[in-house]
């Protein structure tokens, strides 16, 4: 098998917790491994991994916003699930709405940016 152009690192790294997450899933599964955390505890560090690899390597138009929603919604996980400053589901959404308006406020400052002026339609 010839590769005709590089691994794309945002699917490469996905591609790697996925396999990484089943093979810790199926050794706790198994009892192979009983000091794991249950899967729900760790999902919040996968979707802020998958935005700051977003954040890293942008793929397409938006990309990069799309990475900071990743981080953005991890974040607010790792919050509620974790325990993080003594917050839970009940009483930390105000903390998504902050972070919702300051990632929709980036958008329309730097929308645009790196456009040629004769590109806007």
């Amino acid at each position: 098998m010839t590769l005709t152009r590089p691994a794309d690192p945002t699917r490469l790294l996905v591609g790697i917790l996925f396999i990484a997450g089943g093979v810790l899933l199926l050794a706790r599964a198994l009892e192979l491994v009983a000091f794991l955390p249950s899967i729900w505890k760790l999902w919040p560090a996968v979707v802020i991994a998958v935005g700051i690899a977003r954040l890293l390597w942008p793929t397409g138009q938006g990309g990069r916003l799309l990475g900071l929603w990743f981080v953005l919604l991890g974040s607010w996980g790792a919050v509620n699930v974790w325990g993080l400053f003594g917050l839970s589901w009940t009483d930390s959404w105000p903390l998504l709405v902050v972070g919702v308006g300051v990632i929709l406020v980036l958008e329309a400052l730097f929308e645009g940016r790196g456009k040629e002026a004769d590109d806007v339609r």
